[in-house]
């Protein structure tokens, strides 16, 4: 086997070791999310807190409420009881009342908007707490499965590792550590053909001169437009 193809051979496991990395973290994060309960969860705990802060304030409301309308009770039995005759106490405990029942209809009306909003939050939370019940049984056998695939990636990628390592033996150090180094910003397209004149890693044409040096040379050549290992097209 030639340089060249030692090196493609090279790069084809490492983009399948990519892979499997790459479904192998994708299956670690589908663990820490559990399937969806992590959200699940938080949703739940958020409607729980938002029905318990409406009720609060419903309770809270009722409690005004009551203070209010024991108030307006009182200030109605000193207007109509006929003990106020200074013009000016009555003026004033008129406004005063005037404020208290203000008070009192703006508490009325937001008593109903608070029970609706509690109302809600227990109508998601039981949404929720039923879709969680139902995640919970399905994430079981997922993750069953899960595991089963993660080991399998593992193995397969394990046994790549030694088929990279095999295959490195047949690449000189030079042209090895050139490969691994672009490999790292460029992965998959370290080592790229010419066709037609133009460098299939960076879609550059290039220069005669150096077309004809890749085309006559016996081992892959560094490209003057992208520094990648280069080689013809047959």
């Amino acid at each position: 086997m030639t340089l060249s193809n030692s090196l493609i051979s090279l790069q084809q496991i490492d983009l399948q070791l990519l892979e499997k990395k790459q479904t192998f973290v994708t299956l670690q994060n589908e663990i820490q999310s559990q399937g969806g309960l992590v959200k699940l969860r938080e949703q739940c705990e958020k409607q729980k807190q938002q029905e318990l802060e409406a009720k609060v304030e419903v309770a809270r409301l009722q409690s005004e409420l009551n203070i209010l309308k024991s108030k307006v009770s009182e200030i109605e039995q000193r207007l109509y009881g006929g003990s106020i005759t200074n013009v000016k106490q009555l003026n004033a405990i008129e406004v005063e009342y005037a404020s208290i029942r203000r008070d009192l209809a703006q508490v009325e009306e937001s008593i109903p908007s608070n029970e609706k909003l509690a109302a809600e939050a227990n109508e998601k939370l039981s949404e929720y707490s039923k879709q969680l019940k139902e995640t919970e049984q399905d994430w079981k056998l997922r993750l069953v499965k899960i595991h089963g695939q993660a080991k399998i990636i593992m193995d397969e990628y394990n046994k790549m590792l030694l088929e990279r390592k095999k295959e490195q033996s047949n690449i000189t150090k030079e042209f090895l550590d050139h490969y691994n180094r672009i490999s790292k910003s460029n992965p998959g397209s370290a080592i790229v053909k010419v066709d037609r004149g133009v460098c299939q890693g960076c879609l550059v044409k290039l220069p005669m001169s150096e077309l004809n040096k890749i085309r006559l040379a016996e081992n892959p050549i560094t490209g003057s437009c992208c520094n990648r290992l280069l080689i013809f097209s047959n």
